[in-house]
C-alpha cells in the first residue's frame, strides 16, 4: 500500500488533483447508476472548485427521482446537510435546490432533512432553553438553518401542485410518454426550487418594528429584568428579536411552536400582549405603542403560527392555498407534533420520581391512546423512503417501559400498526398529493388517510418504474388493512444521539462493504434518528436480552454465576443447533471485535452488549467512540482507562466458541484478520466520512484535546496498519488477540461496573 507520505505528496499536487477530480465527474455523468458514496466524497474533495461541485450537482438534480438514488441520498444525508450548514465554499444554492426537489417526491425525506436541521439550529440559537446565553451562539448558521427550514416546509405544501397533477393525468391517459413526463416534473421541481431559494435570500420580513419587551423567565432568578425596548421581525416562522444599538440577536422565538396570547391585562401597559413557547413553557411578554399596532402583530404572527407557509412576505394579504396544500401542511404538523409527543414522554419520566415511573408512563401513554387519530396516517419514521408504509393504529400502554439512568429514562414505546403494501414515498404522494384530496371538503377534513380510499395512482414518483405506474394506474381504490404488525421504538430525551447515529453510520457501511465482498463478519445495524439537539428516537433491536438481564435472571434464580457456555447448553439442546449457535457467535463476535478496534468503541460493559435468541452478539449505546472512554478526562485528555484492550474477549466468551482448540478458534481469528484487509481498502471512504462530520462539528468525539479531527483520523490509520503490507496484517491480528484474551483491564471495567452499577460480569 502507498505510504502516508506518498498520499500527501500526490495530494499536495493541486494540478493532478484538479484532473483526477474532473475524471471522477466526467465518470460520474457516464454511469448508469449514481454511487452516492462517490458523489459525497467527490463533493467534499472538490469543495474549492464551485465548477467541478456544481457538475456533480448538474446530475444529481437530474437524477432526483430515482429511488435508488434517493436510498443513497438519505444514507449520507447528514453529511450532506453538515456540507449544506457549514462549507461556504461549496455551490450552497445547488444543494439546496437539489434538496428541495427531493423534498417533492418524498415527504419522508423532508421530515428526515427537517429533523437534522433542527439540530443545528438549536446548536446555534440565541439562548438555552433554561434562558441562559447559549455559548455556542452562531446568528449567521442560526439564520442559515432558519431559511431552511422555511424552505423546506413550502417545498412540501406547494411543490405538489396543479401543474404536477396534469402531467400525471396527461401521461395515465397516454399523451405523454415516461420519459417525457420524468422530463417536465424536473423542470417544474427546479423551477420551484429555485423559486424557494431566492425567496429565502431575501431580507424582507414579515413584519418589523420596536416593541417593549420583557421575558418572565429569567435566567438569574435574584436579578430583576425591566422592560426593555427591542426591535422585532417576523421571518422564516420566527420572531427575531435584536438588540437596537448594535443589531444583535438576543434570542429567537419559534412561532411553529407557539402560542400567541392576548386579551390579559397589564398595569403598566395598555396594549398587551404574550407569546408562549409550547415545548419550554417560556413566556415572553410584549407592549406595543398603540392599539392598531398590537392587532397587526398579533395578526402577522398568528398567520406565522399557525397557517401553512407563505411563498413571501407579500403573499400575506391575499394568498390562498389549495385544499390539498393546506391538507399536506397539516400532516406535515401532525407528524412532527406525533413524533415530538414520544419523546416528551421520556422528558416527562425525568421529571417523575423512580417509584412512580411505571404508573406515570401507563397513564402518558394512555393520554397519547386517547388523542390518538389513526385516520390523520402518522407512523414511527425509523425507516428509508423506499421502506414499507406502517401507519399508526393504536398505542400499546400495558407494553410501555422506562429504563432508567442517572441522567435520563428512555422509554420503550409499542404500537399496532397497519401497512399499505407500497413505500413511505409512494403512500404520503397519493394521499397528500393533488387531486389526492377532494376540493369541496372542508379546511381540516382527512379526505386523503391511509385510512380511505386512494384517490390517486400509488406508484407515479419513482423514475425506474416505467410499467408498474402504468398498471398501478388503473387502480381506484386501495384501502389499508387492519393491524398487520406491532413497532417497537425507544424515545429518548437529554441525550445527544447525533454522534450514536454517525456511529451507526460508519457500522453500516463496515457491514455493506464485508457482505459485498461475502465475508461472514456479521453486524446488525440498527436505526437512531436525533430529532433535536438532546431528542431523538431508537429502532429496538428484538429478540435479544443484555448479558447483564441474562446474567441476572440466572443469579435471582440460582444464587450463583451461570456462565455464558451454560446458557448456550441450555438454549440450544441439540448438538446441531449449538454448533450453528457457536458459528453464529464466533461471527458476530468476530464483526463487533473488529467494529470496536477499528472505531476505538469503549464503555464496553455488559448492559451494552446483547445476546440474541439465534446466540448472535449485538452491541449497543456508542457514547465513547475514536477512543473516548470513561474514566478518560476530556478536558486534559489523559490516559487512564480500564479498556486497555483492542476489544473485549474473556474467557466465557472463548469458552462459547469452543476453546482455543476448536475449530472456531482460528476462523475467529481468520474472520478478523480478513475482515480488517477488507477495511484498509476503504480507508478514502473512511477519512472522508469523518472529515465531513467533523468540520466545525459539536460532537464530543471531535473535541477531544491533542488534535480534534486530525487525532481521530490519524489513530484511525494507525489502528488499520495503512504502512504495513497486507501480509503483514495477519500476524499483528494474531498478536492483537492474544492480548485482547482476558485482558487485565476488561476484567478490572467487569468488576468496576459490577460495584459502581451492579451490572453483572462476564468473566
Amino acid at each position: 500500500m502507498a505510504t502516508s507520505a506518498e498520499r500527501d505528496e500526490e495530494l499536495d499536487n493541486s494540478v493532478g488533483l484538479a484532473k483526477h477530480l474532473s475524471v471522477q465527474v466526467t465518470q460520474l455523468k457516464e454511469d448508469e447508476e449514481l454511487d452516492m458514496r462517490a458523489v459525497t466524497l467527490l463533493m467534499w474533495k472538490a469543495r474549492e472548485r464551485p465548477e467541478l461541485v456544481s457538475s456533480v450537482i448538474e446530475v444529481l438534480q437530474e437524477r432526483h427521482s430515482s429511488k435508488k438514488l434517493l436510498d443513497g441520498v438519505e444514507f449520507y444525508l447528514p453529511q450532506l446537510v453538515h456540507m449544506l450548514v457549514h462549507a461556504d465554499s461549496l455551490s450552497e444554492d445547488m444543494l439546496q435546490e437539489f434538496m428541495l426537489m427531493v423534498c417533492q417526491v418524498s415527504m419522508h425525506f423532508s421530515f428526515l432533512v427537517f429533523w437534522q436541521l433542527m439540530g443545528y439550529l438549536e446548536d446555534a440559537q440565541p439562548e438555552l432553553e433554561n434562558g441562559k446565553r447559549n455559548p455556542n451562539q452562531n446568528t449567521d448558521i442560526y439564520l442559515r438553518c432558519s431559511s431552511l427550514v422555511y424552505a423546506l416546509e413550502r417545498a412540501v405544501v406547494y411543490g405538489d401542485n396543479s401543474e404536477v397533477l396534469e402531467l400525471e393525468e396527461q401521461f395515465q391517459s397516454g399523451e405523454i410518454d415516461k420519459a417525457n413526463l420524468d422530463g417536465q416534473l424536473r423542470q417544474l421541481r427546479l423551477a420551484h426550487a429555485r423559486k424557494l431559494v431566492s425567496y429565502g435570500k431575501s431580507d424582507e420580513a414579515f413584519l418589523e418594528g420596536e416593541l417593549l419587551y420583557k421575558r418572565s423567565t429569567r435566567s438569574n432568578p435574584f436579578a430583576t429584568k425591566g422592560w426593555k425596548q427591542r426591535r422585532f421581525a417576523i421571518k422564516n416562522r420566527l420572531l427575531l428579536c435584536y438588540r437596537i444599538r448594535d443589531g444583535a440577536l438576543k434570542r429567537a422565538i419559534p412561532l411553529y411552536a407557539a402560542e400567541i396570547i392576548e386579551g390579559k391585562t397589564h398595569r403598566t401597559y395598555d396594549f398587551y400582549f404574550e407569546i408562549r413557547e409550547i415545548h419550554t413553557g417560556r413566556v415572553f411578554k410584549l407592549a406595543a405603542p398603540n392599539e392598531s399596532t398590537r392587532n397587526d402583530w398579533i395578526r402577522h404572527l398568528r398567520k406565522a403560527a399557525e397557517q401553512p407557509p407563505l411563498i413571501k412576505p407579500s403573499d400575506l394579504v391575499d394568498a390562498e392555498t389549495s385544499v390539498a396544500q393546506n391538507e399536506r401542511h397539516q400532516f406535515f404538523q401532525d407528524e412532527l407534533r406525533f413524533v415530538s409527543s414520544l419523546t416528551d414522554i421520556s422528558e416527562l419520566m425525568r421529571d417523575t420520581e423512580k417509584n412512580d415511573r411505571a404508573g406515570a408512563l401507563k397513564r402518558a401513554c394512555l393520554r397519547l391512546g386517547k388523542d390518538f387519530d389513526a385516520s390523520k396516517g402518522l407512523y414511527v419514521p425509523l425507516k428509508r423512503s423506499t421502506a414499507e408504509f406502517e401507519g399508526v393504529i393504536d398505542v400499546d400502554a400495558n407494553h410501555a417501559r422506562a429504563f432508567s439512568t442517572r441522567e435520563r429514562v428512555p422509554v420503550l414505546l409499542t404500537f399496532a400498526v397497519g401497512g399499505m403494501g407500497t413505500d413511505i414515498a409512494t403512500t404520503l404522494h397519493a394521499h397528500y398529493g393533488e387531486g389526492a384530496v377532494q376540493e369541496d371538503a372542508s379546511l381540516g377534513q382527512k379526505i386523503a388517510s391511509v385510512l380511505m380510499p386512494l384517490q390517486r395512482s400509488p406508484s407515479s414518483i419513482w423514475a425506474e418504474e416505467q410499467e408498474l405506474t402504468r398498471e398501478a394506474s388503473s387502480m381506484s381504490r386501495m384501502n389499508i388493512p387492519s393491524i398487520t404488525g406491532v413497532q417497537r421504538v425507544i424515545a429518548k430525551s437529554n441525550d445527544d444521539l447525533r454522534q450514536e447515529a454517525f456511529m451507526m453510520q460508519l457500522i453500516s457501511f463496515l457491514d455493506d462493504t464485508w457482505s459485498d465482498l461475502d465475508l461472514n463478519l456479521w453486524l446488525q445495524p440498527y436505526r437512531i434518528l436525533p430529532t433535536g439537539r438532546t431528542l431523538g428516537l431508537i429502532e429496538v433491536v428484538e429478540d435479544a436480552q443484555s448479558l447483564d438481564a441474562i446474567k441476572s435472571e440466572y443469579y435471582a434464580e440460582e444464587k450463583r454465576n451461570v456462565t455464558l457456555e451454560e446458557h448456550f447448553q441450555r438454549s440450544f439442546t441439540m448438538p446441531h443447533e449449538v454448533a450453528a449457535a457457536r458459528r453464529r457467535f464466533v461471527e458476530s463476535m468476530a464483526g463487533y471485535s473488529m467494529m470496536c478496534y477499528i472505531f476505538g468503541v469503549h464503555d464496553r460493559h455488559n448492559g451494552n452488549i446483547m445476546l440474541r435468541n439465534d446466540g448472535r452478539v449485538v452491541h449497543i449505546d456508542y457514547g465513547f467512540i475514536f477512543a473516548m472512554a470513561p474514566g478518560k478526562d476530556k478536558v486534559a485528555h489523559t490516559n487512564f482507562s480500564f479498556e486497555r484492550a483492542a476489544f473485549k474477549l474473556t474467557n466465557e466468551m472463548v469458552e462459547v466458541m469452543g476453546g482455543v482448540e476448536h475449530p472456531n478458534w482460528q476462523y475467529f481469528k481468520e474472520l478478523c484478520t480478513r475482515g480488517l484487509l477488507a477495511i484498509r481498502d476503504e480507508i478514502d471512504t473512511l477519512e472522508t466520512l469523518i472529515e465531513v462530520t467533523g468540520y466545525k462539528s459539536n460532537l464530543p468525539a471531535f473535541n477531544q484535546p491533542g488534535g480534534g479531527v486530525k487525532r481521530v483520523i490519524r489513530e484511525l490509520r494507525q489502528r488499520l496498519f495503512i504502512d504495513l503490507e497486507d501480509d503483514e496484517i495477519e500476524v499483528k491480528i494474531e498478536d492483537m488477540i492474544a492480548k485482547a484474551k482476558q485482558h487485565r483491564g476488561t476484567v478490572l471495567y467487569e468488576k468496576f461496573q459490577q460495584r459502581t452499577n451492579g451490572i453483572r460480569p462476564i468473566f
